[in-house]
């Protein structure tokens, strides 16, 4: 597998806090590609994801939230929030995907005046929505919600 993009994990206020290396090969008998993510998040660069790494350390892309007055999306996956954010759009994903939802603190989103989730379309991407949508809800700015669809 060839090494096709690393994803910074940088905090509201700047702090660079890990990395996901996302890696890719192409199954020529499959006719597909495969693509691998390894997170690095523990003491001294190794791989893996820290025990007591903070909950508001899983949030991708807070780097790119610069106005709490525009639209803020929350998608599945780093690939899908960088394309985002490379045409202008102020996008988070998380860390882990949806099996780590529960380890979140979206506090880092208090502020926001329009949320829009586009989770993938698929079931466990209706299942990521809807939680992010009921622990969005639980922020004191009350933010305008949107639930859309990628499909």
């Amino acid at each position: 597998m060839n090494k096709v993009a690393t994803y910074q994990y940088i905090t509201k206020d700047g702090q660079v806090v890990g990395h996901v290396d996302r890696l890719e090969a192409f199954d020529r008998s499959a006719t597909k590609r495969t693509k691998r993510t390894i997170p690095y998040f523990k003491d001294g660069g190794q791989a893996g994801i820290s025990n007591d790494l903070p909950a508001s350390h899983y949030l991708y892309g807070m780097d790119a939230v610069v106005d709490w007055s525009r639209p803020i999306y929350i998608v599945e996956g780093e690939k899908c929030a960088y394309a985002l954010q490379t045409l202008g759009f102020q996008t988070v994903t998380f860390l882990g995907g949806c099996g780590r939802m529960r380890q979140i603190d979206w506090s880092p989103l208090e502020g926001a005046q329009k949320v829009i989730i586009l989770p993938d379309h698929d079931k466990s991407g209706r299942e990521y929505a809807y939680r992010a949508y009921r622990e969005l809800q639980q922020l004191d700015s009350q933010p305008d919600y949107k639930l859309g669809r990628i499909s």
